[in-house]
């Protein structure tokens, strides 16, 4: 008998044994994780098999609402949703992986987008030798570079810098871009240029206390990232006779914590058609939203729960004055009907609030701000539902008293 072939028999046999009493196994993890054009070439690091989390970081201006992911994972398993196929990563997207044993491991992908590398928007001239001149404010503090947009560059670092004018050989559309520090940038002091700015490409917080597009005619849209902004204490006349605006992206605001003004911010953007839900959700320090929206004439709604969270604000006078198209709602301040404490001790001032000449729209619910408890205070309300508003414009409308009307 051959006995070293006997004991490699006798080997294999007892390996053979200790893998079947191994069973199936029950490693299920989520090794790599690929998003094409991500930022850095594998998010292995950034995988935490503990947690269960992936991180990934996709370039500025990446849609992230059709996104396909590559996924590897451990021998034996599968993953669901599959790898190849497209997810919405607007919000965080939950993975499970299924060992070979059947037993289950979830993780959470959150993709982020990263900043955009500068502030950048586009002006148009209309003939050679055109100039524009950065609208930059005597108190502000400067240091930075911008691109013009037509291969030239300076550096400025006060607000009456020569350089801050540029010449513009030929007539045409030219991307500007700014990178340092600029604290205040105001078109309320250059409202002749302001007629050529048409588009706000990309916000990046350069300091930015003030920002303003006032008589902006022409600016057509704004970039979805103005929460960027961390540095703005005003919103005042932002983007006041804004006539070419035809949306506000939502979350505008939601990184600008310390803004108290919002007073004239869109008013006459009379192309402006829309409001998106829970604009000032996060600008609980605001005190003024006087004439904010006034004349948007071409707004058709006001999403609920707008001033929900300012309950430190107390002026709201014409407000939606001339909003001649808007179909109001009864929760624009509390949950309908629940007044309570809302406004107890302030005196607010809602003088003109919805005032309107005139009534297109469709028929709406005023809030019963008049049921309110106001304590010890006694509020403005002078034409607060007044001028052409009747029971065609709000359903609710003969239970306003005079004093509202």
């Amino acid at each position: 008998m051959n006995l070293k072939k006997l004991g490699y028999g006798f080997f294999a046999l007892i390996l053979a044994i200790f893998t079947s009493c191994s069973g199936p196994s029950s490693s299920k993890d989520i090794t790599a994780f690929t998003l094409r054009s991500q930022v850095g070439a594998t998010v292995i690091t950034n995988i935490d098999a503990t947690k269960g989390t992936i991180a990934v970081t996709m370039p500025y201006g990446t849609d992230v609402t059709t996104l396909t992911p590559t996924i590897t994972v451990s021998p034996e398993t599968s993953v669901s949703p599959k790898s190849g196929v497209a997810q919405d990563f607007t919000h965080s997207v939950v993975y499970t992986v299924m060992a070979e044993d059947s037993s289950t491991k979830t993780y959470t992908v959150t993709v982020t987008v990263a900043e955009a590398p500068s502030f950048a928007f586009n002006i148009l001239t209309s003939a050679p030798s055109e100039t524009f001149t950065l609208p930059l404010t005597h108190t502000g503090t400067y240091n930075f570079t911008v691109n013009w947009g037509d291969g030239n560059s300076n550096t400025i670092t006060v607000y009456n810098d020569a350089n801050a004018t540029h010449i513009y050989a030929a007539a045409g559309t030219y991307t500007l871009t700014m990178l340092g520090t600029c604290t205040e940038f105001d078109f309320n002091i250059n409202p002749t240029d302001a007629h050529k700015v048409t588009a706000v490409n990309a916000f990046k917080d350069l300091g930015f206390s003030l920002l303003r597009f006032s008589g902006c005619d022409n600016l057509v849209s704004i970039a979805s990232n103005m929460n960027v902004l961390t540095h703005l204490n005003t919103a005042e006349r932002m983007f006041i006779g804004c006539s070419s605006l035809r949306a506000i992206p939502a979350g505008s605001f939601d990184g600008s914590t310390g803004i108290t003004d919002f007073s004239w911010i869109f008013y006459n953007c009379t192309s402006l058609a829309s409001i998106p839900s829970g604009l000032f959700d996060h600008n609980t320090a605001a005190i003024t939203f006087s004439l904010a929206f006034y004349n948007c004439s071409s707004l058709t709604s006001i999403p609920s729960g707008l001033f929900r969270h300012n309950t430190a604000a107390i002026n709201f006078d014409y407000a939606f004055s001339e909003c001649t198209n808007v179909q109001l709602v009864a929760d624009i301040f509390y949950p309908t009907g629940d007044c309570g404490t809302r406004f107890l001790d302030q005196t607010v001032d809602f003088s003109d609030m919805f005032y309107i000449s005139s009534f297109t729209g469709t028929q709406g619910v005023a809030p019963d701000l008049w049921t309110c408890n106001f304590g010890s205070a006694t509020p403005f309300t002078s034409q607060a539902y007044g001028g052409a508003n009747s029971s065609a414009s709000l359903a609710n409308y003969s239970s306003i008293p005079g004093t509202w009307e």
